[in-house]
């Protein structure tokens, strides 16, 4: 069957069934890793030792649930060791934590994380943060580490603490702040706003108020946005949560700087922050890739036409082709445009194998129909190779996934246009 025969299945597939897609950025591997860690540093009132906050990360779909109380309850146990350069550990923390849920279904949820949190301080200089997982029903271990850098705050400068992108931020009084980070692999293109954390120690005995300056560049040269304000600064230790729409900031990797002035103190930290792959980029060098993306929905002729446009003429031609399949011509979006390449983007995020993630099977199926109802992972055994069933219920459909060479390169086996499997 030739590619242009997909266009109205796929169309009525996608305008029936438009989701949200979690377009989550994943490291350059064949898959997001099941353990995810993160830190961040912030001054204290002692120069000799700064406090890092530390965040683990385990995907739902790796935990062990079990029937409790009308749901489902998990339990993992988490130590974490900062060891200095000669391995010698400097700071443990460990605890249990339980996660609940309340539907077998978010227990296999693939995409849906368990954060937990804790923290150190710890004297300067350079560590290894090793965090271990262990989750008590299948006796599965994860491990993770990382190293960092534990540089000292002058006692009489202004300090600024690392930035840290967040989901939210829950602020008690005479609590820790519990913060829901996103990991460097989390950022998701299609959200509208998003808010960073920080924490600043004022040097003036008193209360102050600092001007602030927060600067979004790409490339390290393209300005995109300068806010400048000011910023109320307790007495000793402050923290502060500051959001910032991203409506103008979309498909492209960025850079946050913010710079504090207070007086003739200054200080400044540097966030990388990456929306891209949210939605189609319509930068130059990302045209051809672009174009070649529609080949699920695009005719073979529809394609060369646009692939032989030259310059602007390329551009327009590619937004001539996702006008001529927009559901609502007369909204300000192209629903069906911004769907796709947000399939796309997610695709790219967790598929990837010797080919980018949209051009593996997985991805094709994704992309065409969406995320499944249910993942049916079947790992190695003796008998069989590694394989998957995705179940789109709704539809009737099943699709089947086999890892042939054991590299993580699934291949369908089953029509990509079924008759009811079920």
């Amino acid at each position: 069957m030739t590619k242009h025969l997909l266009v109205p299945v796929f169309l009525a597939l996608l305008l029936t069934n438009v989701e949200q897609v979690g377009a989550q950025r994943a490291p350059r591997g064949r898959e997001k890793s099941t353990l995810g860690l993160t830190f961040c540093r912030h001054p204290t009132l002692q120069p000799d030792s700064v406090r890092l906050d530390i965040f683990t990360r385990i995907s739902l779909d790796r935990l062990v649930f079990l029937a409790h109380e009308g749901g489902f309850l998990a339990t993992y146990e988490v130590s974490l060791f900062a060891m200095d350069e000669d391995e010698m550990v400097i700071g443990t923390r460990i605890w249990r934590e339980t996660v609940v849920r309340q539907t077998y279904k978010e227990t296999q949820a693939e995409d849906e994380h368990h954060v937990a949190q804790t923290g150190m301080n710890l004297p300067l200089g350079t560590f290894h943060i090793v965090a271990n997982l262990w989750d008590t029903e299948n006796r599965q271990r994860y491990t993770v580490r990382e190293e960092l850098e534990i540089e000292a705050y002058p006692e009489d400068e202004l300090a600024l603490g690392d930035i840290l992108v967040v989901a939210g931020v829950e602020q008690l009084p005479g609590r820790q702040d519990r913060i829901n980070p996103y990991f460097k692999d989390d950022y998701a293109g299609e959200i509208d706003s998003l808010r960073i954390y920080f924490v600043v120690r004022n040097p003036r005995p008193e209360p102050a108020v600092a001007s602030t300056r927060y600067l979004f560049t790409v490339d390290d040269e393209d300005t995109l946005s300068v806010i400048t304000g000011t910023l109320a600064l307790g007495k000793g230790i402050s923290t502060h949560v500051v959001p910032f729409s991203t409506r103008k900031l979309k498909d492209r990797d960025h850079a946050l700087t913010l710079a504090l002035r207070l007086d003739s103190l200054e200080a400044e930290r540097t966030v990388s922050v990456d929306l891209a792959g949210g939605g189609l980029s319509l930068e130059s060098k990302d045209l051809d890739e672009a174009i070649s993306q529609t080949r699920y929905v695009a005719s073979r002729k529809q394609l060369e036409k646009m692939r032989s446009a030259k310059g602007e003429a390329k551009r327009e031609a590619l937004l001539a082709f996702w006008r001529s399949q927009d559901p609502t011509p007369d909204s300000p979006h192209n629903e069906l445009m911004d769907e796709y390449y947000r399939r796309v983007a997610y695709s790219n995020a967790h598929f990837r194998s010797f080919q980018s993630g949209w051009e593996t099977d997985l991805g094709m199926v994704y992309i065409i129909y969406g995320k499944p109802d249910d993942i049916e992972r079947h790992p190695f055994g003796m008998q069989q190779k590694p394989y998957q069933v995705w179940f789109y219920y709704a539809k009737g459909w099943r699709f089947v996934f086999v890892d042939a060479n054991m590299f993580g390169d699934y291949r369908l086996m089953t029509p990509l246009y079924p008759n009811r499997s079920f």
